[in-house]
């Protein structure tokens, strides 16, 4: 590698972690590969990062909670033993 080549590399990597690109980024994306957002991959090292689920808060009668719980009923996979006619 040249002078040239090894000033590239140092800047290509800063550029890299400047933008989030880091190497605790990377193991995480590595063990979240599914994940859609950077909050999701975030969260695999910092737990507290992650962002309260939805229904976190919610009244237990809150039309959301409501559906939900329909929904759930509803579904011969939350619910094996129901009879569907």
């Amino acid at each position: 590698m040249t002078h040239d080549d090894d000033k590239r590399a140092e800047m290509a990597e800063r550029i890299m972690q400047t933008n989030g690109f880091t190497a605790k980024r990377f193991n995480d994306i590595r063990k979240r590969p599914m994940a859609n957002t950077w909050t999701e991959v975030d969260a695999v090292s910092d737990p507290a990062a992650a962002p309260p689920h939805w229904s976190v808060g919610l009244s237990p009668d809150d039309p959301k909670m409501i559906a939900l719980r329909e929904a759930r009923a509803n579904n011969p996979l939350m619910n094996p033993n129901k009879v569907r006619a």
